[in-house]
């Protein structure tokens, strides 16, 4: 199984994975990182590669799915 660990591509999934188009003061290129967030979150989503982040809630894992224009965060099981 593949694993991808976005760090901080998409920051809180509630604002960047749900709005991939938004951007944040800490983006150094704004154009650059919408680019990117919509290359990666495709990839992940497509593949349906399980991810995980710093930000993200607890589990913080689980997977990406397409949802309209931008995505949603599907956290995985969790099984103490």
């Amino acid at each position: 199984e593949k694993m991808m660990f976005l760090s901080d591509t998409t920051n809180h999934p509630a604002l960047f994975v749900t709005h991939p188009d938004w951007s944040a003061v800490f983006d150094q290129d704004a154009d650059a990182a919408r680019e990117t967030r919509h290359r990666i979150l495709d990839m992940v989503a497509e593949e349906r590669m399980r991810i995980a982040s710093y930000h993200f809630p607890f589990p913080a894992t689980g997977h990406i799915g397409k949802d309209g224009d931008g995505y949603r965060f599907v956290p995985a099981q969790w099984m103490p």
